[in-house]
């Protein structure tokens, strides 16, 4: 569980399982704002490296899962960020 106390990841394929190229188009307020590569999936998370735009805590944005990395999940994620520090930034939805 994060400081939050937001959410709970029971699983985690961290970035060494992923395809390398694994990547995400994030959007926010209805606006592309750029790939962001994949650190991490678990259940209901997501972790995504630093880009060009880097998110507060709360910022509500929709990420575009065209490589479909998250099982039995929509393309389009509404999602929220959650954490963001060195690690990176983790998104939920």
């Amino acid at each position: 569980m994060n400081n939050h106390g937001d959410y709970i990841a029971d699983w985690f394929m961290p970035n060494d399982e992923l395809r390398t190229d694994a990547i995400v188009a994030v959007a926010h307020r209805s606006k592309k704002v750029g790939l962001y590569k994949v650190k991490g999936v678990g259940r209901g998370t997501m972790t995504l490296s630093h880009g060009g735009i880097s998110f507060p805590v709360g910022t509500q944005l929709v990420v575009d899962d065209f490589q479909k990395l998250v099982p039995n999940a929509s393309k389009l994620l509404s999602v929220r960020v959650v954490e963001n520090n060195r690690q990176g930034i983790q998104i939920a939805w």
